[in-house]
């Protein structure tokens, strides 16, 4: 997701309920970008492993021309098996610069990128992930026929045309389709907001190799621990919900302006405890952290309010606080404190005054469809909610 999975928003959910697999935000690539060097904090899952407490990153590349994806491409499959074409960014300025989902306004031209690349990096080196058509459905069909000519690692599929942005419902039929078609594996993605929306999809997509969830995780970052256990939703204590918010903060922190320590402090193995922490155990991590970089005096502990937060760290917390509010079991209207603070005590002062609202042992995290107004920007009506899921 596009100015929202950077490496320290990975490394949070993979600490919070772990994935199996995370795809970066796009690279866009062009003649000029990037000349000589990728940044360091792009993609540094290559220098890691689980025991570093990362899941597998798959480079998402996206780019007007095939020579500059190729020379990127090339580049990342040094060190990972294939790399993952984004023909499905709706934004103009994508689209104007004919990228993203433009690649699909005409089936010769999606046939002759495809072919390019995959001559040049091999089927097996390539995904793609695309929408089922650019103005309308009815363009799936002789997309999916171009798609069988080439031996591909994985095809992810949106279910919306880029017409629709994010508006209306995925169409899981498609998904279901290229699925019994197609030789490589297909992944779906769209509205899996919970075990029972999980569920539902599986049933009319049954052949699907995976699913990819997006916004769901952020209303709900234990979602993936809920599917993966097969229940409802997973206890959450009130105090872990604020011990990873805080951590979610924290590490956009240390990726902005501590980065070499950042990195040598996962490197060392910082984060390899796994998901599974209480409370406590999660509070006294982020003391240990924020004392290991912000002071380098590992034996004491950095309170929270004493941390260096800047402004653009707080914006990502209130970013994410926007989506997770609307999972939490209170009126999201309440949290609008949080999001109007404007320094980071009044942020977690803002935060605390929320969470006492809420059973400090279960929070009942999950989906609450009455509230997807909340970070969709709809109207609160359940038939505006039904429609921007």
């Amino acid at each position: 997701m596009e100015g929202v999975t950077d490496f320290a928003t990975r490394l949070w959910m993979a600490q919070t309920a772990a994935p199996d697999e995370a795809t970066t935000p796009f690279l866009r690539v062009t003649k000029d970008y990037p000349s000589k060097r990728i940044s360091a904090n792009f993609l540094p899952e290559i220098e890691l492993s689980k025991e570093h407490g990362v899941v597998s990153c798959v480079p998402q590349l996206m780019a007007s021309e095939t020579p500059d994806l190729i020379r990127i491409g090339e580049y990342f499959l040094k060190s990972v098996p294939f790399i993952d074409i984004n023909c499905g960014c709706p934004s103009p300025t994508v689209v104007g610069h004919g990228a993203g989902s433009s690649l699909l306004q005409s089936p010769e031209k999606f046939h002759r990128y495809l072919s390019e690349v995959v001559s040049a990096l091999g089927g097996e080196h390539v995904s793609v992930k695309m929408r089922v058509g650019f103005l309308d459905e009815g363009e799936f069909p002789a997309l999916l026929d171009v798609l069988r000519s080439f031996p591909l690692a994985r095809l992810t599929i949106h279910g919306r045309t880029r017409t629709d942005r994010y508006r209306g419902l995925a169409r899981w039929a498609h998904m279901d389709l290229a699925s019994r078609q197609l030789a490589c594996p297909v992944v779906g993605s769209g509205d899996v907001l919970s075990l029972e929306s999980f569920d539902e999809k599986m049933k009319e997509a049954p052949c699907l190799a995976g699913v990819i969830v997006g916004r769901g995780a952020l209303r709900n970052p234990w979602l993936f621990r809920q599917l993966r256990q097969g229940k409802d939703r997973v206890v959450v204590s009130r105090s872990l919900v604020k011990a990873r918010m805080l951590q979610f903060v924290l590490l956009q922190e240390l990726q902005q302006q501590h980065w070499e320590s950042f990195f040598k402090t996962v490197r060392d193995g910082f984060f390899n405890l796994g998901n599974e922490l209480s409370g406590s155990e999660a509070e006294e991590r982020n003391e240990l952290l924020a004392a290991k970089i912000f002071n380098g005096v590992e034996r004491e502990c950095l309170a929270a309010v004493l941390w260096p937060v800047s402004r653009v760290s707080l914006a990502r917390g209130k970013m994410l606080w926007n989506y997770l509010r609307s999972g939490l079991n209170a009126p999201p209207e309440l949290s609008v404190a949080i999001l109007r603070a404007p320094d980071w005590l009044a942020f977690l002062n803002a935060l605390d005054a929320f969470l006492e609202h809420l059973s400090a042992e279960d929070v009942a995290v999950g989906y609450h469809r009455e509230w997807d107004w909340v970070y969709s920007g709809a109207g609160s009506t359940i038939q505006d909610s039904r429609e921007i899921t």
